[in-house]
């Protein structure tokens, strides 16, 4: 009896409660993110060079643009201090791809940030999710 209580009350601390400020500001976050993410992958498209096919590995061969990461961090931080959060979270969705598990100023700077996907399905891609973050949110009470 007492674990299936505790899995209940795990399973509905999951989520906020429809309606609430606090499911309209995780909405919001999420929407941000994206908004982060999309940013990021247009800075690299703009500063970054075309990348050589031919030297690159055939998992990479779709690759668009590369910066180093050092380069990167110098464009970046001006805009904002979040640079390897967001560079993470865009490698989850498959937006960019580098070597590591994280990167670091300095011992990193000669790593290169590759951009996987042409610019404008990136656009797309992160407008929708943000798009589709603010839609998930139950309407307020009135």
């Amino acid at each position: 009896m007492f674990l299936v209580s505790l899995l209940f009350k795990t399973i509905i601390k999951q989520r906020p409660i429809p309606g609430s400020m606090t499911e309209y500001r995780g909405a919001e976050a999420q929407a941000r993110v994206c908004t982060e993410m999309k940013e990021l992958c247009e800075i690299i498209h703009d500063y970054g060079k075309t990348p050589s096919k031919s030297l690159l590995p055939p998992e990479l061969k779709d690759a668009t643009k590369v910066i180093s990461f050092g380069e990167l961090f110098t464009i970046y931080t001006v805009i904002s201090d979040k640079l390897v959060g967001i560079l993470l979270r865009t490698r989850k969705h498959q937006l960019t791809f580098f070597e590591g598990e994280v990167l670091f100023q300095k011992r990193d700077d000669d790593v290169p940030v590759f951009l996987m996907q042409p610019i404008d399905d990136i656009r797309e891609y992160c407008n929708n999710k943000a798009l589709q973050a603010r839609r998930s949110v139950s309407p307020m009470p009135n």
